[in-house]
């Protein structure tokens, strides 16, 4: 008690009577500025994210819509999805890719990188791959 009031919840009553005077700045509660933040950093750190992930999500294309972008004569896109599905090891695709190389269909034609699928595609026991193969190797 100082002077007849109470000082409820303060630890230090001289700290109190020092404030009140002007003596001393309020000393600032620990937590206080930051209780509403956090939640503000979080949600904003969620939402860039989500963002993120719906601009960057790029779904692995199927060869069947390969095939019809190819019989769509959309042959640059036809040409990244079957490389992509050839790398990843789609007999199927190789062969495809290779076609693309053979005949030149929207690029170049590179009877070297023909060669190279439809052996891969020949390997991986695809008849089409082993055909083309062996007609390329009687030539």
């Amino acid at each position: 008690m100082v002077h007849g009031i109470r000082d409820e919840g303060f630890i230090d009553g001289n700290r109190r009577r020092r404030e009140l005077r002007g003596t001393m700045d309020p000393a600032p509660v620990p937590g206080r500025r930051l209780r509403g933040a956090i939640p503000l950093v979080i949600l904003s750190a969620l939402l860039v994210l989500f963002a993120l992930s719906v601009l960057f999500d790029k779904k692995e294309p199927t060869y069947q819509d390969t095939l019809t972008a190819y019989r769509n004569r959309d042959y640059a896109n036809a040409f990244k999805d079957f490389q992509f599905l050839a790398k990843a090891g789609d007999a199927r695709a190789q062969v495809r890719l290779a076609r693309l190389y053979s005949k030149g269909d929207g690029l170049p034609r590179n009877p070297v990188h023909a060669h190279m699928w439809n052996d891969l595609a020949a390997a991986q026991g695809n008849k089409k791959g082993a055909r083309e193969w062996k007609a390329k190797r009687r030539r």
